[in-house]
């Protein structure tokens, strides 16, 4: 199983998490190891998990860790993401497994979060860190 760690503690960095547990009761595939986030402290403990520092902090990472950008806005996230300058960190995409994908020409980027009862049709490409929220459906021909 694969270290993996989540950039914000609130509501939606929490959510993410159940994801993840998801994920592993149908395929083990993660070890949770805690949340990075710079508005609490470090050593803070959120759900049973600890905060394990600042965004910066994961450039300090000696070692392979995925790493989930739960933040919404999207220019908060960009500015999260160029923070971070470590080859130790990939961003896999975070995909409840009952989230309907069709097999036609649909492509999806990385680092993208989408959550429970989401229904993506055909003809669809999803770039990069993407959140689609609980029960959105994507249709045809959107990119």
């Amino acid at each position: 199983m694969k270290n993996i760690a989540i950039i914000g503690a609130g509501g939606f960095g929490r959510e993410v998490k159940t994801i993840i547990d998801s994920i592993n009761k149908v395929n083990p595939s993660y070890k949770f190891v805690g949340f990075y986030d710079d508005g609490f402290e470090k050593g803070a403990i959120v759900n049973g998990y600890p905060v394990l520092g600042g965004v910066e902090e994961i450039n300090s990472l000696g070692k392979a860790c995925s790493i989930v950008i739960a933040v919404a806005d999207p220019k908060t996230k960009a500015t999260i993401f160029s923070k971070i300058k470590n080859a130790n960190v990939d961003y896999p995409n975070i995909i409840h497994p009952n989230v309907l994908i069709s097999d036609d020409y649909v492509e999806i980027g990385l680092g993208n979060i989408i959550c429970a009862g989401t229904i993506i049709t055909c003809n669809i490409i999803i770039k990069d860190f993407v959140i689609l929220n609980l029960m959105c459906t994507v249709g045809h021909d959107t990119t």
